[in-house]
């Protein structure tokens, strides 16, 4: 599948998951906001700590989502290149 078309499925998904459990949906949201907040960290560093997590969780939809994030933070190839060369293969060893 497209990682186009995958992102899309999952958006889909998501929204019938909100429709379903609102008050889960609006925690979560709230979650996010609070974390998106203006602090000590960047936004696009939020991200890359973001990114990491939802491969460290094994989490194929997370991280479609948290690339696209970083690539609206600003985030540049390079460094994204970068972080997935440090990273790879960290997850898949994981029992």
């Amino acid at each position: 599948m497209a990682w186009a078309n995958s992102i899309g499925s999952t958006r889909s998904q998501l929204w019938s998951l909100n429709k379903a459990m609102p008050d889960t949906s609006r925690a979560f949201s709230a979650l996010t906001s609070t974390v998106h907040a203006s602090g000590v960290l960047d936004a696009k560093t939020k991200e890359f700590v973001a990114r990491t997590i939802s491969v460290a969780d094994r989490c194929e939809p997370c991280t479609g989502f948290h690339i696209l994030a970083l690539g609206r933070a600003g985030a540049r190839r390079e460094e994204l290149n970068a972080c997935c060369r440090s990273r790879s293969g960290w997850a898949a060893d994981r029992p």
